[in-house]
């Protein structure tokens, strides 16, 4: 019996079992015995396969990551490349070069500038009288929202707390 046989088999003898308000009768009984000897091996047939998936999903990955920093190496070589050749093109062509395939020169972007509060100054007190100047996220802490909720606290009328069941999934080991 492969997996979708066994799937459709366990959702039979659950509808059978519902239906006969889980009476086992002499059939039943010997039907569920072969099920759950067949199931068995077809079960773990799919858990190898899904063991297999999960290595090849590894392997994969630690691929990904070595292709990732092979890309990044190739990006360090390529910028400190062009920063030789900036600097040959602004010294000895004058900051531009032209030949028969790339036309190089060093161009300057536009300065800017970084801003920080000096140390002894509050942000949110700054903002009070600087609106227009600062930009606050005010969001909800729900790591303390979840403590209360955990320890039998009163929630504030003003937060909505809506519950959502939890995700049932396959644990192996």
């Amino acid at each position: 019996m492969d997996l979708y046989q066994t799937t459709v088999e366990g959702m039979e003898l659950t509808r059978i079992l519902e239906e006969m308000d889980g009476e086992l009768t002499p059939e039943l009984e010997a039907r569920l015995d072969k099920f759950l000897s067949e199931g068995k091996q077809s079960i773990e047939a799919a858990l190898f396969v899904r063991r297999n998936l999960e290595s090849n999903a590894d392997q994969c990955r630690q691929e990904a990551e070595r292709l990732w920093a092979r890309a990044k190496s190739f990006e360090t070589q390529k910028a400190s490349l062009s920063q030789r050749i900036l600097w040959a093109v602004d010294l000895a062509f004058g900051g531009k070069l032209k030949t028969a395939r790339f036309t190089a020169w060093g161009q300057s972007s536009a300065a800017t500038c970084e801003y920080t509060l000096a140390p002894d100054v509050d942000i949110v007190e700054f903002h009070k009288s600087n609106p227009d100047l600062v930009r606050l996220k005010a969001e909800l802490n729900k790591s303390a929202l979840n403590d209360v909720v955990k320890d039998g606290g009163i929630v504030p009328r003003e937060v909505v707390v809506e519950e959502h069941e939890g995700k049932r999934g396959l644990r192996v080991r």
